[in-house]
Order: structure tokens, then sequence, then C-alpha cells
């Protein structure tokens, strides 16, 4: 356990924990235990750079918005401690993971080699089912296409006015404002095969525009424009906050908060950094895309916009399968009648 760097041992000879090791119960693949850093709480002290984050909210959310269905060749970008991966293999033949943190992909092969049984892998031959690959976004898998990609990538906009700051690799894409996420986007169409989903969390900013009312900002401006010509894009808003908010959320996410003098440098700098591009708000939400089949029976290029900011069921996944298969069996012509020419607005219903 010392050598695996599980735990450490003190000069008084006593031995404590130096990973977080957590149940995680899931319908598919089944009950599992995962490996991640230790939490804040359980540090005393604000993350470190490298810190690789545990099953949280927003890796939940997308596990459960997941639309799983069978596939050959699955994709996760930004790995982290494996959770994406580990619901991929309940329904694909392969997975390829990627992390630019290579401590981050040290922690998923240990989970994978954890919960081996579970998963039905050989742990003497995981490659048969999973590669795990370091990189930026796409980088380690450019040329290959996937049937399913999935991403809780680093979009956490952080000021990136000073070039020493540190960046917290877990959730920091260490590009200005929102472009870690329009980068991913755009570059997605690249690596999907044909009739390839992708889903992903992200954020984007709202442009203050015509008014500094964060409200009647046009907040899919932004997440639109990166969508490429003739893909199929569904983009749902789920939580909006001023920038004022914003820092608040992600200072106290790295328990900052602890080391006060930095925390109000921190705060100051997400100000003015969000003044200096005229950002009214922040968006969160989940975003949807696939490259349509060639012979045309998913339809042409189209572009979905929807804001729910109240409660709903976090199990996204089966509910978003059901519209989105609506909207092909329109597309295919079969009820277009019913829908008033709209596809759209069926497929919404």
């Amino acid at each position: 356990a010392v050598a695996a760097g599980l735990v450490v041992e003190g000069p008084d000879g006593r031995v404590r924990g130096a990973v977080d090791l957590s149940p995680y119960d899931a319908d598919e693949p089944g009950r599992m235990w995962i490996a991640s850093d230790l939490t804040a709480l359980q540090r005393r002290g604000p993350l470190p750079p490298e810190h690789v984050l545990g099953i949280g909210r927003a890796s939940l959310t997308l596990a459960g918005a997941t639309q799983r269905r069978p596939v050959a060749r699955a994709l996760d970008v930004g790995v982290g401690c494996g959770i994406q991966t580990l619901h991929l293999l309940a329904h694909a033949d392969h997975v390829t993971a990627t992390d630019l943190s290579e401590r981050a992909l040290a922690f998923t092969r240990f989970n994978l080699l954890l919960n081996a049984d579970v998963l039905g892998l050989d742990r003497e031959r995981l490659e048969d089912r999973v590669r795990l690959a370091a990189g930026d976004l796409l980088a380690p898998v450019a040329g290959e296409r996937f049937d399913l990609v999935v991403s809780n990538p680093p979009f956490v906009i952080t000021p990136r006015t000073d070039p020493d700051a540190p960046v917290l690799t877990y959730r920091d894409g260490g590009r200005e404002g929102d472009r870690i996420v329009a980068e991913l986007i755009a570059a997605l169409p690249d690596v999907l095969a044909e009739g390839g989903t992708a889903q992903l969390l992200a954020n984007w900013e709202i442009p203050a525009g015509d008014t500094t009312d964060a409200d009647t900002a046009p907040w899919n401006a932004r997440p639109r424009s990166w969508v490429a010509p003739g893909m199929q894009a569904w983009l749902l808003q789920r939580d909006r906050q001023d920038p004022a908010g914003y820092a608040e959320t992600w200072l106290q996410d790295s328990s900052l908060e602890l080391d006060p003098p930095a925390y109000e440098a921190a705060y100051r700098g997400y100000l003015e950094d969000f003044d200096a591009r005229g950002v009214a708000g922040v968006g969160f939400g989940h975003v949807w895309l696939r490259r349509p089949a060639a012979d045309g029976s998913q339809g042409r290029g189209w572009v979905v916009v929807e804001e729910l900011t109240q409660p709903v069921d976090e199990a996204l996944g089966a509910a978003w399968a059901a519209a989105v298969a609506r909207r092909d069996r329109l597309a295919a012509g079969a009820g277009a009648g019913d829908a008033g020419g709209d596809p759209a607005r069926a497929a919404l219903r």
C-alpha cells in the first residue's frame, strides 16, 4: 500500500490514508469502489494543481444524461478518476480514455483494476477493452472515429491574465474564457463516426450585448456559434450565474477561503477578467452533438436550444434519447403532419 501511494508512513511510525476510497453503486455496471485524491476537507487545506477529483455532482449529472446504447468504440475525454469510462464499459466494446494529467490516468487504471471483476475485465489484458492515452483534448485520438464520445472537460472559466497562476487540472482548461469548450465542440465532428454522438458538460460566457442584465442577454449565442455546419446539436442550459456568484462558487470549490489573502486576490481577478471581456453571466449545461448518417435517415443539420433551470430528473439519458428518436422518425417522413411541419416542436413534446 505504501509503494502504491495509497497510504503514507509518518516519522512516528503511524500510517494514514493518502487517497480517498468511496463506494459507488450504479445500475450498470454495478457496485464498485472509486479511488481519488483526498478532498480539501480531508487535507484541511486548498487543493493542489494536480488534484484528481472523486465522484462529484458534475460527473453524476453527465452519467445520468448520457444516452446508453450499445456501441463498438467509445471515447472519454478528460477521464479524471474514471467514472464515465466505468459506465461506458457496460455498453461499449472498447473505450479510449484521455487526460492531460498522468496522475488522473493512473487513478483510472487503478480503479479499472480494482473493479475488474464487476466490469468483466481481464486484469492482465486491460488493453483488450480499454486504452489510456495522455494528451490535450482530442490530440491523442487524431484520425480516429468513435460511435460515442462523453466528456466532463475542465470547463471552469478562470482568469488567465497571469501566466504563472496555478491551474487546477481537474477543472481549469488553461485557456482564456470559455475557449476550451469552444475548441472541443468545434473539433468533435472530426472524431465522430457517421451517426456518432457526443455528450458533454460545459460553461459558456453570456455577453452583455446591449444590456448589462444577464436575464435578457442571449445565452445561446456563443455555444450555437461553435457547432459545425451540418452537425446536429441540442444545447440545454441548466443554470446561470452572474460573475460574482460564479467566482464565489469556484473559489469555494477549491477551498481557497482557507487562505484569505489568496481568496481576496483571486476574487478580484475573476471580476476584472469578466469585466474586461464584457461578460454579463455564465451559463452551465449540457451539449449533445451528432454527425448525421450520410444516407439521410437521421435528417440534416439542426440546432435546438432550451433553458431548463427548474429542478428536473438528473437521469435525462433515456428521455433525451426518446426525443431524438422522435426527430429521426419525423425526418424520415413519419408523423410530419401531426407536428405542424415543425420537427423541433414535435420533438420537444
